[in-house]
């Protein structure tokens, strides 16, 4: 062959022929800075035999001038032997860990400084419908995959990565986390009807904890001043002092909003 391609830090050895018996051949190399290991021949010999370590992640390329002799004195011309260094891929993410919400997307980028590298993932642990799912193994170089988190608590998948490239073997798989924040929700908050001029006593529970909460409010039957606005803060409760400013019972509608771990419910 006019060229070889080995694996950064292995040995390529090649069997060098003539048409004349006999013949052996010595050689010179083009210096590679990227490259350490290239030597000239010791010797005529008949076996060409490097071992070569690329100093970065991209393909090098070292050039050798093999020249024949014959065992009469004959020289012949040289001619030129490219051996081409490729390196086992390494990975990283971007971000190297994503924190998000139930029900969103992932977006983790994969890279490598291996520009011909492609990645394959495995996850764990397995999904549980309908409480924790969405993963599923897959390839590529962005992990995007909708997760559902119906629990209450922060649930967590791994993605294990493993990137290959031409020419060597796989490179060591990495982790990468995926953490997925439940929705929060509120249950009914009940409230007995009070008199004009009193304080409500109103107190949200977030099905998620823990949690802060926002309020807004409206009259939504009769007439009635006091009620409001607020938040966010933990547990209230609402103490909104209403008076009831006509002849009719009035009704005061309170809209809560939960979050936790940075989902709004």
């Amino acid at each position: 062959p006019l060229s070889s391609e080995l694996c950064s830090g292995n040995t390529t050895t090649v069997t060098l022929l003539s048409n004349v018996a006999g013949t052996a051949f010595t050689w010179t190399f083009t210096d590679n800075p990227d490259v350490t290991g290239e030597t000239n021949s010791p010797a005529p010999t008949t076996t060409f035999s490097q071992t070569l370590t690329n100093a970065g992640f991209d393909p090098e390329t070292v050039l050798y001038q093999i020249t024949p002799a014959s065992p009469f004195g004959c020289v012949g011309d040289p001619y030129t032997f490219a051996v081409n260094i490729v390196t086992t891929p390494d990975i990283f993410f971007v971000p190297p860990a994503q924190s998000l919400c139930s029900g969103t997307i992932s977006n983790i980028e994969v890279h490598s400084n291996n520009a011909q590298a492609t990645f394959a993932w495995t996850t764990s642990p397995a999904p549980v419908v309908p409480d924790f799912y969405g993963w599923s193994d897959g390839s590529g170089d962005l992990i995007a995959q909708t997760v559902y988190n119906n629990l209450t608590s922060p649930q967590q998948v791994t993605f294990t990565v493993t990137p290959t490239a031409p020419g060597c073997p796989s490179g060591t798989p990495m982790n990468v986390v995926l953490t997925v924040n439940p929705i929060p929700a509120v249950a009914p908050a009940a409230q007995n009807p009070i008199c004009s001029g009193q304080l409500t006593n109103i107190a949200p529970v977030s099905s998620v904890n823990p949690a802060t909460f926002t309020w807004t409010s409206s009259v939504t039957s009769g007439s009635a001043t006091g009620n409001g606005a607020g938040g966010p803060v933990p547990p209230p409760p609402i103490r909104d002092q209403l008076t009831n400013t006509g002849i009719i019972p009035a009704v005061v509608t309170y809209q809560v909003t939960p979050t936790a771990y940075s989902c709004q419910g």
